[in-house]
C-alpha cells in the first residue's frame, strides 16, 4: 500500500486483506509505504513481521519518514528508500 487510505478506510482492512492474498499465494510478498510508526505498529499486530517499509526522507508532501527508520531496524523490517535522503538547501 503505497499511501495510508485517504478514503477513511482503516488500516486493518487494506493490510488485513494484502495479508490474505499472500496467504492464499495469490501475492508473493505485501509491503507499506510512507505509513508512521504508530500505523506500522498496528500492521504488525494483524500478521507477521519482515513486511517491507518504504521510507522517503524529505518527500514531497513534506513529511520525514526519520523516525520509522530505527522502528524498521528494531523490527527487523526492511526498509527500501526510494527517493533522496536529504535534500540540499
Amino acid at each position: 500500500m503505497h499511501w495510508p487510505a485517504e478514503d477513511g478506510t482503516p488500516l486493518e482492512d487494506y493490510w488485513g486483506t494484502l495479508l490474505r492474498l499472500k496467504e492464499e499465494g495469490k501475492v508473493r510478498a505485501v509491503g507499506l509505504s510512507n505509513h508512521d510508526v504508530a500505523q506500522l505498529e498496528r500492521a504488525e499486530r494483524l500478521g507477521p513481521r519482515g513486511h517491507a517499509a518504504a521510507a522517503i526522507l524529505g518527500d514531497p508532501r513534506g513529511t520525514s519518514r526519520a523516525a520509522e527508520l530505527p522502528w524498521c531496524a528494531a523490527h527487523r523490517t526492511g526498509v527500501v528508500v526510494y527517493s533522496r535522503c536529504s535534500r540540499a538547501s
